[in-house]
């Protein structure tokens, strides 16, 4: 599958691109500045485009010419609360973007997106607590330990949610949640990971207008 990457030089995306290579994918990286782009980054795919992810023509382009099956955005910082930031203003031109192209071909493309979601798009929207890096190498070669196996995933509700504190009169639901909030973390690279399997199912993907959400697997003792 040709998947148009959005923002492969930031934090999720640097570690989609060996994970989108890993699973077979050819990816066409959409990026502001090329230039920071890794030697690495540059070596594993064969077309780099420049453009703004804010700008909705330059991304429905970018998918046609480049004739994209799929689109993962991993472009933009989600503002602090209080705080403005471009997320939405990229989710609005990236989601545009693809509604127009897909309309343009006549069928919709596949799309994964951190933030927001849409009714013309094939889409899953991918919901995280927190996630760090194994390691601050990009690693393009077999990853041992990393992967979607990793992970356990639920789809409208965080996965393996217990309701043990819920019973507590007024404060329950807040206990309830920040006694979980600490489990619900993952790394990087397995949702990297997860993404990209993901994409093998294309249109027929059981995540498709799904939120998704997941957490590390429980260690065996």
């Amino acid at each position: 599958m040709r998947v148009l990457l959005l923002g492969a030089t930031g934090n999720v995306g640097s570690r989609l691109l060996p994970a989108l290579k890993a699973h077979g994918h050819e990816a066409v990286l959409f990026v502001r500045s090329p230039e920071k782009l890794s030697r690495e980054a540059k070596a594993h795919t064969t077309t780099i485009v420049q453009g703004s992810a804010t700008d909705r023509d330059a991304i429905k382009t970018a998918i046609l010419s480049n004739d994209c099956d799929a689109v993962v955005n991993a472009a933009g910082l989600a503002p602090m609360l209080g705080q403005s930031g471009d997320l939405p203003t990229i989710f609005a031109a990236v989601m545009q973007a693809t509604i127009e192209a897909g309309d343009q071909r006549g069928r919709p493309l596949r799309c994964w997106f951190m933030s927001g979601f849409a009714s013309k798009l094939a889409w899953s929207l991918f919901c995280a607590n927190r996630m760090d890096p194994r390691s601050e190498v990009i690693d393009y070669s077999a990853r041992a330990g990393t992967g979607a196996e990793n992970l356990v995933a639920g789809t409208d509700f965080p996965p393996a949610w217990s309701k043990t504190l819920q019973w507590v009169p007024l404060v329950g639901t807040y206990l309830n949640i920040l006694a979980q909030m600490q489990n619900y973390f993952t790394s990087l690279e397995d949702v990297a990971d997860f993404i990209a399997k993901d994409l093998h199912g294309g249109m027929e993907s059981v995540l498709v207008g799904k939120r998704v959400a997941v957490k590390m697997k429980a260690r065996s003792a």
